[in-house]
C-alpha cells in the first residue's frame, strides 16, 4: 500500500463505512414485515432512533466538508501513516458492525421486541462511542489543528499571524 496514505481518501474510506452501515440498516428496517412485532410507527420510530445514533457522526463529518476552506486544500492532500488510517477504520468499522450487525439480527430474530433494539442502540452509543469520536475527531474537525500547525512552523512557534 506505500508508505502513506492521502488524508482524503482516508476521509473517504470513513464516510463509506458510516454511509453504507446508514444506508444498509435503513433498507432493512424499511423491509421488515408489517406484523404483530413491528407496525408501521415501529418502523418510523426504529428510523428515527437510527438517525439518532447516526446524527453525531454525520454532523462532524458534515461539518468538515462544508465548512472547509480553500486554504486546507494543502492539507487534506497532506499524507497519513497507515497505522493511524488503520486504526482509524478499524474503530469505526466495528462501532458500525456492532450496530449493524445488531439490526439484522432484530430483523432475522423474531423475539427481539422493538423497544429492546431501541435500548441497545442508544447504550451501545453510550458505551462505544470512544470507538468511533476519536477517528472522526482527527480526520474531520482538526482542521483548524492542521492549519494552526502549519502556520506554527514558519512563524517562530507562536501560531499568530505576524503583527
Amino acid at each position: 500500500m506505500g508508505g502513506t496514505i492521502n488524508f482524503n481518501r482516508a476521509r473517504g474510506w470513513l464516510l463509506g463505512i458510516f454511509g453504507f452501515c446508514l444506508l444498509a440498516q435503513l433498507a432493512v428496517i424499511a423491509g421488515l414485515d408489517s406484523d404483530t412485532r413491528v407496525w408501521p410507527r415501529d418502523k418510523v420510530d426504529l428510523a428515527e432512533s437510527l438517525l439518532f445514533v447516526y446524527s453525531a457522526p454525520f454532523g462532524v463529518i458534515c461539518g468538515a466538508l462544508l465548512g472547509r476552506r480553500s486554504d486546507e486544500s494543502k492539507t487534506a492532500d497532506s499524507e497519513v501513516p497507515p497505522l493511524v488510517v488503520g486504526l482509524a477504520v478499524g474503530c469505526v468499522g466495528l462501532w458500525n458492525l456492532l450496530l449493524t450487525a445488531t439490526t439484522v439480527w432484530f430483523y432475522l430474530d423474531s423475539e427481539i421486541k422493538v423497544s429492546e433494539l431501541k435500548d441497545y442502540w442508544h447504550g451501545m452509543v453510550s458505551a462505544a462511542a470512544f470507538l468511533a469520536t476519536a477517528a472522526l475527531s482527527y480526520f474531520f474537525a482538526t482542521g483548524a489543528a492542521r492549519r494552526q500547525a502549519g502556520n506554527e512552523g514558519g512563524q517562530g512557534g507562536s501560531g499568530n499571524p505576524p503583527q
